[in-house]
């Protein structure tokens, strides 16, 4: 699993974020029924047992208090290097 995410990481040519506008490596939407899995599982063995250990974006954690959602998300999926979006039945509802 690394190795796909090195080459998400790493980009395309041309495709690389300013290094000081990029905090973290993904960022992650899941509808909040998935949060048990997605906060449980996925992000944990993303951030502390994945090599490359990466810095994602996680809204109960990293979003700014009293901001609007809109502008939460907008911000936080400019300041990262990819989004990753977790497709459930769930989510799609």
């Amino acid at each position: 699993m690394g190795g796909q995410w090195e080459e998400l990481i790493e980009g395309e040519e041309g495709e690389e974020k300013e290094e000081e506008e990029v905090r973290y490596d993904a960022f992650v939407s899941f509808s909040s029924r998935d949060g048990a899995w997605v906060l449980g599982e996925m992000a944990q063995m993303l951030e502390e047992e994945g090599e490359p250990r990466l810095r994602l974006c996680l809204h109960h954690r990293d979003f700014e208090v009293g901001k609007g959602i809109v502008d939460n998300i907008a911000e936080n999926i400019y300041c990262s290097r990819r989004t990753v979006c977790v497709l459930t039945r769930r989510y799609l509802r």
